[in-house]
C-alpha cells in the first residue's frame, strides 16, 4: 500500500484482498482496460459507485474459487 500511495494524490483504502491476488488483479485489469489511465491507475470518476462495480467484477472471478468479498454480499 505504501508504494501505491506514493503514486496517488488521493488517499487509498484497501477494500478487500483475496488469495488469488495475481489472478484477481489480471481479471480486473482486463475487465476495466477501457478505464486505464496509466499503469495501475484507472478512471472511475463517471461511475456512480466505483467500489460496487469493482466488487461485482471481482466476485465474478472469486466465485470460481469458492470465495467472495464478504462485505459485498
Amino acid at each position: 500500500m505504501k508504494s501505491l500511495q506514493t503514486g496517488s494524490a488521493s488517499l487509498l483504502v484497501l477494500r478487500w484482498r483475496a488469495r488469488e491476488g495475481f489472478l484477481l488483479e489480471r481479471h480486473l485489469h482486463d475487465r476495466f482496460t477501457q478505464r486505464r489511465i496509466n499503469g495501475e491507475w484507472f478512471d472511475f470518476r463517471r461511475v456512480a459507485d466505483p467500489v460496487q462495480e469493482i466488487a461485482e467484477a471481482a466476485d465474478e472471478l472469486l466465485r470460481q474459487f469458492g470465495e467472495s468479498n464478504p462485505d459485498h454480499e
